[in-house]
């Protein structure tokens, strides 16, 4: 939060919107892998990467290397 503005309940603070309570469910190195991703981009929480990329200001595409590499009908 930017200093000198007081987060008020109810009040957006980064956007114009109040965030929603959303919850994932992934393994465990999943989780690792998104907070290496969080320390990388210098971001502040994972919360924050969902936000940025259901946003649309990161975009995510797949890396051929990976262990897992999955095709397009697993991405839903």
């Amino acid at each position: 939060m930017p200093k000198g503005k007081k987060r008020m309940r109810g009040e957006p603070v980064y956007h114009d919107e109040l965030k929603k309570s959303l919850n994932l469910t992934v393994t465990p190195k999943g989780a690792r892998g998104l907070e290496e991703i969080v320390q990388e981009l210098g971001l502040a929480s994972k919360s924050e990467l969902v936000d940025r990329i259901g946003r649309r200001i990161l975009i995510v595409s797949p890396n051929p290397d990976a262990e897992e590499s999955a095709d397009s009908s697993q991405l839903g």
